[in-house]
This record gives structure tokens, C-alpha cells and sequence, in this order.
């Protein structure tokens, strides 16, 4: 599991979108960006 890489993409992603923010509710895409 690459967690660190995942967490790197989704950065690039919403700075790309010129996201300040992410909100994560999905307790599937929780455990995905965390690992919990």
C-alpha cells in the first residue's frame, strides 16, 4: 500500500483544480487515502 503516493496525487490533483480543501466522508475512500 502507498499511501504517501496516493495522498501525493490527490495533491497534485486539487492543486490543479485550485482546491484550498478536500473533504473525505466515504469511510471507503478514508480507509483509501489513510490506510485505516
Amino acid at each position: 500500500m502507498d499511501i504517501v503516493g496516493r495522498i501525493e496525487r490527490l495533491r497534485a490533483s486539487e492543486d490543479g483544480a485550485g482546491s484550498d480543501a478536500l473533504l473525505v466522508t466515504n469511510l471507503t475512500n478514508i480507509r483509501y487515502l489513510t490506510g485505516f
